[in-house]
C-alpha cells in the first residue's frame, strides 16, 4: 500500500511550472518599468539636496534658484520628466522652500499604464 502512494507523488507538474514562470516574468516586467522611475526620483532628490547645501542659494532670487535647479536636473542628472511647472519655490519667515511634485506614467502592457507620483521638498534658510 505504501508503494502505491510513492509512485503517485511526482513533484511539480508542467502547469504549475508554467504559472511559476509567468509569475516571475510579470515581476521582472514590473521591475524593469519601476526601477528607472525611482532612479530618476533619486536624481531629483540629489539635485534638490545639493542645491540646498550651496551657501549661495539663499542669496539668489527665486527665479534664479528655479533656473539652477532645472539646469542641474537636466544637464547634470539627466532628469527628463520634471519641468518648470513641477517646481514650486516659496519664501516665508526666513525660509526658502523648494518643492518638486510630479507624476510619471509608464506603459506596461497594451492599455495598462503604471502611474507613480513623487514629491520632495527642501528648506533653505534665507538671509
Amino acid at each position: 500500500m505504501m508503494n502505491k502512494f510513492k509512485t503517485r507523488q511526482s513533484g511539480e507538474g508542467l502547469t504549475s511550472l508554467l504559472f511559476t514562470l509567468i509569475f516571475i516574468g510579470c515581476v521582472v516586467l514590473i521591475a524593469l518599468r519601476v526601477v528607472p522611475l525611482y532612479m530618476e526620483y533619486f536624481q531629483v532628490v540629489s539635485s534638490l539636496e545639493s542645491l540646498a547645501e550651496e551657501p549661495e542659494t539663499s542669496k539668489k532670487s527665486l527665479k534664479e534658484i528655479k533656473k539652477n535647479l532645472l539646469r542641474r536636473m537636466r544637464d547634470i542628472n539627466n532628469v527628463e520628466r520634471v519641468n518648470d511647472e513641477h517646481i514650486t519655490i516659496s519664501k516665508k519667515k526666513g525660509l526658502i522652500t523648494i518643492s518638486v511634485d510630479y507624476e510619471a506614467r509608464v506603459p506596461m502592457v497594451a492599455n495598462f499604464d503604471l502611474i507613480a507620483t513623487f514629491a520632495k521638498s527642501v528648506e533653505v534658510p534665507s538671509n
